[in-house]
């Protein structure tokens, strides 16, 4: 179960148009990193979940795109 295994959690809200070149960046950055994606949930329907095993990352992750969507990060 994602939620167990990788409980340090960044939910994006999704752009109308999509992330575009920037889901290169995402890529890249997961890529590195031990990470699951998930889609949003009922809670979070237009918004893409990606999932860290460790606070860095997740910190890490939220403080690199925060500034160009909005961003919430979860704890499970």
């Amino acid at each position: 179960m994602i939620d167990r295994d990788y409980p340090h959690q960044v939910c994006l809200d999704v752009p109308r148009i999509g992330f575009g070149a920037r889901m290169n960046e995402i890529t890249d950055f997961c890529r590195e990193r031990d990470y699951a994606h998930r889609p949003g949930d009922d809670r979070f329907v237009h918004q893409a979940i990606w999932c860290f095993r460790s606070t860095g990352e997740a910190d890490e992750f939220h403080a690199r795109f925060s500034p160009i969507w909005t961003c919430l990060r979860i704890d499970r």
